[in-house]
Parts: structure tokens; C-alpha cells; sequence
């Protein structure tokens, strides 16, 4: 059975065989942010990226890093212009 056909899958998803996220890898992730794959890993221990450990292996929804990279942007531009104000 694979996971896709389960009933919590359907009910979420609408059904079907298509899966409605990328799922990335550890390489994967280090590919897309340009880092080593041993900072991933750390981030990924320390909690500081969204992602969920199968196994040994730890798995990432692209959609949740590209969020994650829009928040942190967020808060960069917050504290940049904060900082001006109070100068």
C-alpha cells in the first residue's frame, strides 16, 4: 500500500496518486540553499529547519524551506530597519 492511498492522505489531499509537495533530501536541501550537506544536517538536528527523520534519513518539504526563507528575510529586513530608526 503506499502512502498516498491512504484514507488521512485522501481526506487531506483530494485523492489521487499525485504527491502535491516536493519532497527533498538531505542533498537535496544542500543543493538548494548552496550549503554543505553537513550544515544541513545540523540544522536539521538542531531543529532550525522544518524536517521530519524516517528512519535514518531525514526528509524536507520544499515548500516549508522556501516558507522558512521568506520568513527569515522577513526578519532580516525587520531588524535592518528597526535599527535604522533608532539611530
Amino acid at each position: 500500500m503506499e502512502p498516498q492511498d491512504c484514507m488521512p492522505w485522501n481526506s487531506l489531499f483530494g485523492g489521487g496518486n499525485q504527491v502535491p509537495y516536493d519532497i527533498l533530501n538531505i542533498k537535496d536541501v544542500a543543493t538548494y540553499f548552496r550549503i554543505p550537506v553537513s550544515t544541513v544536517y545540523k540544522l536539521a538536528q538542531e531543529g532550525k529547519v522544518p524536517a521530519v527523520k524516517v528512519g535514518k534519513h531525514w526528509r524536507f518539504l520544499k515548500k516549508d524551506l522556501q516558507l522558512l526563507f521568506i520568513i527569515k528575510k522577513g526578519e532580516e529586513h525587520f531588524q535592518i530597519h528597526e535599527g535604522k530608526a533608532g539611530s
